[in-house]
């Protein structure tokens, strides 16, 4: 089995060889359609820990029909349909090759965008997380705001988030957030 959620409907997978093996899929694992891709060396073996999120869509729109391309450069580069803007629209990702690392144990602040006073500026919502050693964070039942991450300890920039941030959740929604950071 090439992805990691074996009870999401993968469709219309696509495949390209540059010395790995990308593969490019559609599943519903987060109950839209969504695309995943996933790499393996010749012998078949996954490079990649987790499948990789190539879409940023946070809402509950469809990404359709997955193509992978390279380009001259050598840079694998994913275009897919997404209907997020309400009619199909052609979007297109890269990456540079290589998945980003897992760190556990990561310090850092989520904050919320509405404010309590200006000046000086109090969040309505700013807490202090850890990561777990596997680089996940489950923070239950948030309020309708858009977060986003800062203060991250040791330095590190983030590279990706699943799901990305900021983001927009509606009332009473538990936020389970995967974090890959340099």
């Amino acid at each position: 089995m090439v992805s990691d959620d074996g009870l999401a409907a993968a469709m219309t997978p696509d495949i390209i060889v540059n010395g790995s093996i990308y593969l490019a899929w559609i599943d519903n694992r987060n109950g839209n359609n969504d695309l995943y891709s996933q790499t393996f060396d010749t012998n078949g073996t996954k490079l990649w820990e987790d499948d990789l999120k190539i879409n940023d869509d946070l809402d509950a729109a469809d990404q359709l029909t997955p193509k992978i391309i390279i380009n001259p450069a050598g840079q694998v580069i994913y275009v897919w349909v997404d209907d997020r803007s309400g009619d199909y629209d052609i979007y297109a990702s890269s990456d540079n090759g290589s998945y980003p690392t897992i760190l556990g144990n990561v310090s850092f602040t989520l904050t919320g965008s509405k404010l309590i006073s200006e000046n000086p500026e109090i969040f309505k919502y700013q807490q202090n997380f850890s990561t777990s050693t596997t680089g996940t964070i489950s923070i239950p039942e948030l309020e309708w705001d858009t977060y986003s991450l800062s203060s991250i300890s040791g330095g590190l920039d983030i590279v990706s988030a699943d799901p990305s941030s900021p983001l927009d959740l509606a009332p009473g929604i538990d936020l389970n957030w995967k974090l890959y950071l340099d």
